[in-house]
């Protein structure tokens, strides 16, 4: 796994290097995305018999009927199958790291986001259909003004998502050994 090295200076070095464990963690938004693929699907199911059982009596409607044909048998092709696909190669080209001062997470190989681990910062685990995940990063909320009105937002918290035992040991491990430490 050399996809962090490239991302590093060149007086960091990597205490701990690792990747998520097999498939992503179903989430609400991969599953919402799913549901509404085989909706599309079926929408495009019906326009198609609705369409062919009328076709003698569509004389000015035929380019419509193609257009939702075309609307609905594209969004099926793009969230059922194209997306998914994207997802799970972005999961893939995922890296978690850990220098001598900071964590490191490069998400689907593009980008690099670090994080210093305060002293009094601490972890918290969650473990989820056999694969572990620790938080270490919690952003203070900030306010957020949403139509005129001020509302304060607590962004979610950042960590190593989707490791397995043996990794989830050793990344413990290697944020233990920079807590506290600030990089100069």
């Amino acid at each position: 796994m050399s996809g962090l090295k490239a991302h590093l200076s060149s007086d960091e070095t990597l205490i701990w290097e690792g990747a998520p464990s097999g498939k992503a963690p179903n989430q609400k938004p991969h599953i919402i995305l799913r549901i509404f693929s085989w909706i599309m699907l079926v929408c495009f199911a019906v326009f198609l018999l609705i369409g062919l059982a009328n076709l003698d009596e569509m004389d000015g409607a035929f380019n419509i009927w193609i257009g939702f044909l075309v609307l609905t048998g594209g969004a099926w092709l793009f969230l059922g199958i194209f997306m998914p696909r994207f997802i799970r190669r972005s999961h893939a080209r995922t890296r978690y790291g850990v220098t001598e001062h900071q964590a490191i997470i490069l998400l689907g190989g593009r980008k690099l986001q670090r994080f210093e681990i305060p002293e009094d910062e601490t972890f918290k685990h969650v473990e989820k259909a056999g694969l572990q995940t620790i938080y270490f990063h919690f952003p203070l909320p900030v306010n957020q003004r949403v139509n005129g009105q001020l509302i304060r937002v607590t962004p979610p918290a950042n960590g190593f998502l989707a490791l397995n035992a043996a990794d989830m040991q050793a990344a413990e491990i290697a944020l233990n050994s920079v807590r506290g430490k600030t990089r100069p």
